[in-house]
């Protein structure tokens, strides 16, 4: 603490254990004070040359939310949807500024002046040119607002882009103004951060569910499209007067996630996600079966992982992540799980290790030695020239995501041979940024398309220029934009003596030089084969999940046989999937 002429006054231990202070606040006479200690964040209130911790129930309401600023009757709370604020007198918490109502979309830094007004200052980093704004806020009172219909778009997290566009969208003064409702305003320590779910389900089974939902990978999207929760949105995609031209548009991503005949959601993003490998291990087609993998992993030499560098837990998290499909059939109610392709993938799964190979590598026992760490470099580098490891996960969200892929596995000779399903397809899984469906029960369902169809004419939302976009001239732009992304990877063999110097092996050597390769419009190519006939929409759910890590667990701990598990989680899988079909 200083006086006024800034000399020492003072000093006030805050014990916070190896923390730290966040941030500092005048509230008046009183100082408000976030700080981190002990592994938790904390606010502590400074007054009469004591600190005490601030505590109260109302302030669990904040959840994650991080104090921006204070005046002598409120400590305010930034959000994704706006400012809340915590007030001393009443210990009462409530939102008093929403972003997107205010049509506010880079909020910044809250200030006070000395006669009481809100002033922000923010930073618009959208666009070729940096553009910082600051702002005094005035509320207008609500008799001056104009008279309009009220959408709610409710969402888990609030996507950046997508609160862009709907301020975008609000500010066209069409008569109907989007609101955002952010779930995540629901978790906290004691629901072990899964409230937003929760409650976003409690409000589906009592009829409030928003008008319009940004679906996520936290949510059981599966169960929620084949209750009817969402809207068919075809009849109003193939509309004479209010529909959309599907031509300019990359309508197998919407095929894709068509659940029983009905387009219950749209999907504006997107990245894929597959399995690629070596083509002279696994063929140059795209598209295979259970049986297929499991042949080509058993053709590996003794020692080589096929998931090189993934635990046995993140293999069984990545598979029930992006392709659930090649397990279930939600259509006929089919499961694949009781069959010899499972069966053997999880008699494999029994020898894949516990530990990633990061983990197993600098471990608590870890010592750097030269030596070993050149050998360590070298063994990963050349994993798949030797045929030491078989796949790469690879997530592709633009055109040199493949030709990266190569560069990593040192050949051009690689497969995106995609996860194995029972039907046809190239495996390739579709994983949605922006999906967003209308609720069967709003009251509001032509005017909440009418924001759907704006949405898919927005730059910001539909160009992102780092994500697949259904629409075909933003697919275009990032296709032609692709050798300039690339860039130069040309070296030359002078580039390489520093290795042979350093004691570097020649076959390392020659896999650095085939870790450069130049651009090629063919690899590029590739890719949009692949995006333009992906067939599947990456859907997980976390209960389905459960029930088969619970039963593997018992194979791997040795008190349950591979096949006996398979029949169970045949069996409870599919008594599930009648449930929420």
């Amino acid at each position: 603490m200083l006086d006024a002429e800034g000399n020492y006054k003072s000093k006030l231990p805050l014990n916070l254990n190896d923390g730290w202070v966040q941030g500092l606040w005048q509230a008046g006479d009183r100082v408000i004070l976030s700080v981190y200690s002990g592994g938790k964040q904390a606010l502590k209130l400074l007054e009469n040359g004591q600190i005490t911790d601030l505590k109260s129930e109302a302030l669990k309401e904040a959840g994650s939310n991080s104090p921006m600023a204070a005046d002598a009757e409120n400590l305010y709370f930034s959000s994704s949807t706006g400012i809340s604020a915590y007030n001393f007198a009443s210990d009462t918490y409530g939102e008093v500024l929403n972003w997107i109502n205010s049509d506010i979309a880079n909020n910044g830094t809250l200030s006070f002046l000395p006669d009481g007004r809100a002033v922000m200052a923010s930073t618009d980093w959208n666009g070729d040119k940096n553009t910082s704004t600051l702002s005094v806020l005035t509320r207008v009172p609500d008799e001056e607002l104009a008279e309009e219909i009220i959408l709610r778009l409710g969402c888990v997290y609030v996507d950046y882009n997508l609160r862009r566009a709907v301020i975008d969208y609000n500010k066209q003064n069409t008569g109907i103004r989007v609101t955002m409702v952010d779930y995540s305003s629901y978790n906290n320590e004691d629901n072990e951060w899964n409230g937003a779910v929760t409650q976003f389900n409690n409000d589906i089974a009592t009829g409030k569910v928003p008008d319009i939902v940004l679906l996520n990978a936290q949510m059981p999207v599966e169960s929620y499209l084949r209750k009817n929760t969402f809207v068919d949105l075809t009849q109003y995609i193939d509309d004479p007067e209010k529909g959309v031209d599907r031509s300019k548009f990359l309508t197998n991503v919407w095929d894709a996630s068509m659940t029983g005949g009905k387009l219950n959601s749209l999907i504006y993003n997107f990245s894929l996600n597959t399995l690629l490998a070596k083509s002279e291990i696994v063929g140059t087609e795209s598209g295979w079966t259970f049986e297929d993998m499991m042949k080509a992993i058993r053709s590996l030499p003794d020692g080589a992982r096929a998931f090189f560098e993934y635990s046995r837990d993140n293999i069984i998290d990545n598979f029930f992540q992006y392709s659930m499909d090649s397990f279930i059939n939600w259509e006929t109610g089919e499961t694949y799980f009781d069959t010899p392709g499972f069966i053997d993938f999880v008699e494999y799964l029994k020898t894949c290790p516990e530990k990633s190979y990061w983990d197993e590598r600098y471990g608590d026992n870890y010592e750097y030695d030269a030596e070993k760490e050149r050998a360590f470099e070298e063994e990963y580098s050349l994993r798949y020239k030797n045929n030491m490891a078989l796949f790469q996960m690879g997530y592709f969200s633009d055109f040199t995501g493949y030709l990266n892929t190569r560069n990593g596995m040192g050949t051009k000779d690689v497969t995106a041979v995609g996860y194995p399903r029972t039907g046809e397809g190239n495996g390739a899984v579709i994983i949605p940024g922006i999906e967003l469906a209308i609720a069967t029960k709003s009251q509001a369902k032509d005017q909440a398309w009418e924001v759907l169809k704006y949405l898919l004419t927005n730059d910001t939302l539909m160009n992102q220029g780092w994500q697949f976009s259904v629409s075909r001239s933003a697919m275009d732009e990032l296709y032609g934009k692709a050798k300039e992304n690339y860039g130069d990877y040309t070296s030359s063999d002078e580039d390489f003596d520093w290795m042979r110097e350093e004691g570097y092996s020649e076959d390392y050597i020659e896999f650095q030089k085939n870790s450069r390769q130049p651009y090629d419009q063919a690899a590029v190519d590739y890719v949009k084969t692949l995006v333009e006939n992906a067939t599947s929409v990456a859907r997980t759910d976390s209960d389905l999940v459960d029930i088969v890590k619970e039963e593997l667990s018992a194979v791997f701990a040795g008190s349950k046989g591979a096949d006996v598990a398979a029949k169970q989680i045949a069996s409870r899988v599919g008594i599930y999937v009648s449930e929420h079909s």
